[in-house]
């Protein structure tokens, strides 16, 4: 059951592999407003905020009713110029990812709260340095319930896409052209595949804009209010972020040490660990690659933790009789980006949250044999650090949809590791 299971999501993963290669091409925050020109018309702010829940080099787009489709000069007053912002120039062809991180409030949850919408674009051109196609993904809660969206451009029309909101969190929205298609990501996870005109060759520029709905005789059904958008530069994931390490049980029980060296905590309070606890996601697979077991560790800016092979990670395993050979692979993510900041989840484990700072150590047991007379063999304690590893899109979302499904079968009693103890315990022998 568990085999059918694996090539089922297998099967539904095969596409993302062939897009875990690619070129991120911006755009950079940083530089705002430096490098950004108005496109249609500006908002009454495009800037720099500085830090915003928790991120550096915020991108601010601020609605008001001062650009207003009644206040505008006559010749912008017209539906075209609701759509405020700016752009800045890039450059990349097939393989290109466009990719920036918006903070959704739980405000925008409700139309009641106000009308909002704020999207990016980008801006692609055919050999001749025509314009011929604006892939575009957003989010708006106008005209149905909140929603992310992508633009359809062969249709000129839109289309919904079925990524739950998480509110009062970063999400990661991305475009990649791939010299045929745009392919839209959410948190790293493509979300649908768009056709591109058949004469677009590379981007060009991107725009980032939001949606001002005053005034405007031609909208009806909207709740206009003044806001902000804010956009962060998508991070690259951390080095450090994915590890792994081979575990042999033949000769005993070995162990997993976890630490935090704090490089993800920030502000000025010393004591206060809330901005830089780190969640250790683990998955483990046995050499037939099925996933066994999964589980999250909260560790602390300086803490020491520890799981047993055999008696946390392996004791409530999917199967009956797991193998003697494992591997762990560990994700390292910010509690405070996940869940709300609520409890680990290796589920929830995404390119918007993966954190630094994170450390693994390994024992294992090996049997050691000495000739004499009579040769004798003795257990010997091995450890090492996890090795570091390059992490693609593909195989994040292939760690966090196996869990659930490990969970789903393991009716959330097997398939999930037992416990993390304080502190860095031994190997033991048989």
């Amino acid at each position: 059951m568990v085999l059918r299971i694996r090539c089922a999501v297998v099967t539904c993963l095969l596409a993302l592999a062939s897009q875990a290669v690619y070129a991120d091409i911006g755009p950079n925050l940083s530089t705002v407003p430096a490098g950004w020109v108005t496109d249609r018309y500006d908002p009454h702010s495009f800037t720099n905020v500085g830090t915003y829940q928790g991120r550096a080099n915020v991108l601010g787009i601020q609605i008001t009713s001062a650009e207003g489709f009644p206040n505008r000069p006559p010749a912008f007053q017209s539906t075209f110029y609701n759509t405020q912002g700016r752009q800045q120039l890039v450059n990349g062809g097939p393989g290109s990812v466009l990719g920036a991180d918006l903070y959704i409030p739980a405000s925008w949850g409700s139309e009641a709260n106000g009308s909002f919408r704020t999207d990016m674009w980008g801006v692609v051109d055919d050999n001749s340095n025509n314009v011929v196609d604006y892939p575009i993904i957003g989010f708006t809660n106008n005209g149905g319930p909140p929603r992310f969206r992508a633009w359809n451009n062969p249709t000129s029309s839109w289309v919904d896409l079925p990524t739950p909101v998480m509110y009062d969190a970063w999400t990661r929205l991305q475009i990649q052209f791939t010299g045929s298609n745009y392919v839209y990501f959410i948190n790293g996870v493509p979300v649908v595949t768009l056709p591109a005109d058949p004469t677009a060759t590379h981007f060009t520029a991107v725009i980032m804009q939001a949606y001002n709905f005053y005034g405007d005789p031609n909208l009806s059904n909207v709740n206009p209010v003044n806001y902000t958008a804010y956009w962060a530069n998508a991070i690259s994931p951390a080095d450090d972020a994915f590890q792994l390490k081979y575990f042999n049980t033949n000769y005993g029980s070995g162990q997993i040490i976890i630490s935090n060296a704090g490089t993800m905590s920030s502000g000025s309070n010393a004591t206060d660990d809330s901005t830089g606890t780190i969640c250790a996601n683990f998955y483990t697979f046995d050499p037939n690659e099925e996933m066994q077991t999964c589980c999250s560790c909260p560790v602390t800016p300086n803490g020491l933790s520890s799981l047993s092979i055999m008696d946390d990670i392996m004791a409530q395993n999917l199967i009956v009789n797991p193998s003697s050979a494992i591997t762990v692979k560990v994700l390292f993510t910010l509690k405070s980006t996940q869940n709300k900041g609520g409890e680990c989840d290796p589920t929830q484990a995404s390119f918007v949250n993966l954190a630094k700072g994170g450390l693994a150590w390994g024992t294992n047991l090996r049997a050691v044999s000495f000739q004499g007379s009579p040769p004798s063999t003795v257990s010997a304690v091995t450890e090492t650090k996890f090795s570091q590893a390059e992490l693609s899109i593909a195989e994040l979302s292939k760690l966090a949809t196996y869990c659930k499904y490990v969970k789903i079968l393991g009716s959330n009693v097997t398939g999930i590791c037992k416990s993390c103890q304080s502190g860095a315990r031994g190997s033991i022998g048989k």
